[in-house]
């Protein structure tokens, strides 16, 4: 039997074709640059990820406790150095003071941490530096943001 509309199967076979042109960076899978750089800036740090040791207990939802959380805090906080009062030493001059708030409980132990002012990739990595080195704290590490592509 003949095809009675011949011009149907020209239609289909045309816009299959055009929708495999379609390049793969235009289905909206990730922000434009122009975006990204008005939302935030790109080597902000915001949040770290901390595994805590076994010996820290949680609650019922896997959270950490208020007291951890201001353990945490109050480990941050350089202790008070032997110095006269009157000389500013260069590392108080760029200590920058950090708050920590609790995010959310992830898989594996880890925890979510948020942290308030953001702060710069190098700056991050210190902090986690000095987070790592407590007895209760199995590893800290800042959650670096995703990069396009």
């Amino acid at each position: 039997m003949l095809n009675k509309k011949p011009y149907l199967s020209g239609y289909f076979l045309f816009a299959l074709c055009s929708f495999l042109m379609i390049p793969l960076s235009s289905q909206g899978c990730a922000m434009s640059d122009t975006h990204a750089a008005d939302v935030q800036p790109i080597d902000q740090i915001h949040q770290i990820l901390l595994k805590s040791t076994d010996k820290v207990s949680t609650n019922e939802q896997g959270e950490l406790s208020t007291e951890y959380l201001d353990y945490l805090q109050n480990s941050l906080i350089p202790p008070e150095s032997e110095a006269v009062p009157d000389e500013e030493t260069e590392a108080d001059e760029n200590a920058i003071e950090v708050k920590l708030s609790y995010v959310r409980p992830m898989s594996g132990g880890v925890h979510v941490l948020q942290v308030e002012p953001a702060m710069q990739r190098e700056a991050a990595v210190a902090l986690t530096d000095t987070l790592s080195a407590l007895d209760d704290v199995e590893y800290a590490e800042p959650d670096f943001p995703r990069r396009r592509r």
